[in-house]
C-alpha cells in the first residue's frame, strides 16, 4: 500500500457555524462504529486532530476523503458538485447533558476544484482552559445519503496538555499518532507555556506483545520513567525542532512532573506497512507455539523462516499466500487504528483485531469500546470490553477486561488460522 501525497484545499464555508435546532444532541450510545474500523470501506472522514489556540478557543481539523464523495450535477451541461455537512457537538466529559459547544457547516463543492484525494477541514469550538470535553463528529455526504460518527476528546485541563502542541506540515496524511523514522527531523508548534523550558524526553520500546485474552501475564501499561533527555534544537518563536535518532517515544514537555506534553512515535521505516521479512515474524507471535517463534527468531534467513511457517499451516503455496495477505492486511489496519505507546498490532485491540477480524458491532463511550462478534444480546455471541487508559503518551490506548471465559475462543480462533 502506497501513500498519496496530500495537497491542502482550503474550503470557504457555505455555511457559518449554527447553533443545533433540528433535534436534541445525542453522544454516541448505541451506535456501531465498527465500519470505521474496516479495511474494505474507506471512511468519509479521517485524521482527526485538535489544537488549542488560545485559552478560549480549540480548532478541530480532519481530512474528508474526496474519492468517497459522490458528485451530481443538475443536468448534463452543469458541473458535478459534492454535498457535506459537518456537525459538531462538545459535550461536558463529566456531564452528558451540558453541552459546551456546537457547530454545523455545509458545503458545495465542485469536483473540478478539488487537487487532492484529502479535503482539508477546520472549524474552531470555544473551550476554555480548565475544561474538557468528549465531541461527537458526524459527516455527512448528501448526495449520497451516507452519514458517519466520528469521537474526541478535547483536553484543557493542563497550560502543557498535547492539544496545545501540533506538527507543522508534512507531506502525507497523519495518523492518530506522530509516527518518523530514526533520522528525520521533527518540527512542531506550540502555543503553551514555558516554551524555553521544553524538553525531549527518551522512552526506548521495550514493550511485550500483549497476553491473550484469558492470561493475566504482561499488564505493564508503560515505563514510569525516561531513558534519557535533551533540549530541541531549537526554539523558533512558537516552532520547536529536534531530530530523533533511534526507536522509541520522544515526550516533549515543558511540564517539571512530566505529566503532560506531546508524543513522537519514532518507529521503523515504512510503519505501519509490513515490507521486510523481519517485520513479518513479531506479529506471528499471536498464532504460533513459543518453539515455532523461537525458531523463526534464531533463523539467520528471515525470509526462509517466514515462508517456511505460512507453508507450514496453508498446506500448498496458493493457500499460504492468501494467509499471508488477510493476516497482514489486519496487521496493518492494526497499525493504523490502534497505535499508541507502541505499535498498533502489539496492542490489546490490535491482537484481537488480527485473531477475530473486524467485529459486526463496535460501542463506544468516553470511558470504554465494547466489541461483539456477532449478534448483541446473543448468547452465543462473543464480546470483548476495552477501558480507556489514562496515558500520557496517547489519548488511543485501550486495555482489555481479560477473562478465562475466553480461553476456549481463542484457541478456537488460532486453530481456523492454523488448519
Amino acid at each position: 500500500m502506497k501513500f498519496l501525497f496530500r495537497t491542502y484545499l482550503f474550503l470557504l464555508f457555505a455555511a457559518i457555524a449554527l447553533l443545533y435546532s433540528c433535534k436534541p444532541h445525542q453522544v454516541v450510545n448505541n451506535e456501531n462504529f465498527a465500519p470505521l474500523y474496516s479495511n474494505e470501506e474507506i471512511a468519509l472522514a479521517s485524521d482527526i486532530s485538535i489544537t488549542h489556540i488560545d485559552d478560549s478557543l480549540s480548532q478541530i481539523s480532519l481530512n474528508i476523503n474526496s474519492k468517497e464523495l459522490l458528485y451530481v450535477r443538475e443536468n448534463s451541461i452543469a458541473p458535478f458538485y459534492a454535498d457535506i455537512k459537518i456537525s459538531i457537538a462538545a459535550f461536558n466529559y463529566e456531564n452528558d447533558r451540558e453541552i459546551i459547544d456546537t457547530a454545523v457547516s455545509s458545503f458545495h463543492i465542485a469536483r473540478d476544484s478539488i487537487g487532492s484525494d484529502f479535503i482539508a477541514y477546520s472549524i474552531q469550538l470555544q473551550i476554555s482552559t480548565g475544561e474538557r470535553a468528549f465531541l461527537r463528529i458526524d459527516i455527512e455526504d448528501e448526495n449520497k445519503s451516507r452519514q458517519e460518527t466520528h469521537t474526541a476528546t478535547i483536553d484543557k485541563r493542563s497550560d502543557y496538555a498535547s492539544q496545545w502542541f501540533n506538527i507543522m506540515e508534512r507531506s502525507e496524511p497523519h495518523f492518530s499518532y506522530s509516527s518518523y523514522s530514526p533520522g528525520d527531523t521533527v518540527v512542531l508548534k506550540y502555543r503553551g507555556k514555558d516554551k524555553n523550558a521544553l524538553n525531549v524526553y527518551l522512552y526506548k520500546d521495550s514493550f511485550d506483545i500483549p497476553s491473550p485474552p484469558f492470561s493475566f501475564e504482561n499488564l505493564i501499561a508503560y515505563k514510569p520513567d525516561p531513558d534519557s533527555s535533551f533540549a530541541p534544537l531549537s526554539i523558533d518563536n512558537e516552532q520547536i525542532t529536534f531530530i530523533v535518532p533511534e526507536q522509541g517515544l520522544y515526550f516533549v514537555s515543558a511540564d517539571t512532573e512530566q505529566q503532560n506534553g506531546f508524543t513522537v512515535f519514532c518507529t521503523r521505516k515504512n510503519f505501519p506497512e509490513i515490507l521486510k521479512a523481519e517485520d513479518m515474524i513479531p506479529p506471528i507471535r499471536y498464532i504460533c507455539s513459543k518453539k515455532e517463534f523461537n525458531n523463526m527468531l534464531s533463523n539467520p534467513n528471515k525470509k526462509n523462516a517466514v515462508d517456511e511457517f505460512w507453508l507450514k499451516i496453508g498446506g500448498y503455496e496458493k493457500r499460504a499466500g492468501v494467509l499471508i495477505s488477510k493476516y497482514y492486511s489486519r496487521v496493518i489496519m492494526a497499525n493504523r487504528l490502534f497505535s499508541a505507546h507502541t505499535e498498533g498490532w502489539k496492542s490489546d485491540r490490535g491482537m484481537i483485531y488480527i485473531v477475530f477480524g473486524l467485529p459486526n458491532i463496535v460501542y463506544r463511550d468516553k470511558f470504554s469500546e465494547t466489541w461483539i462478534y456477532g449478534e448483541d444480546k446473543n448468547f452465543f455471541s462473543i464480546t470483548f470490553t476495552f477501558k480507556k487508559v489514562e496515558n500520557k503518551f496517547s489519548d488511543n490506548d485501550y486495555f482489555l477486561i481479560r477473562t478465562p471465559v475466553y480461553k476456549d475462543n481463542w484457541y478456537r480462533a488460532v486453530d481456523i488460522w492454523r488448519q
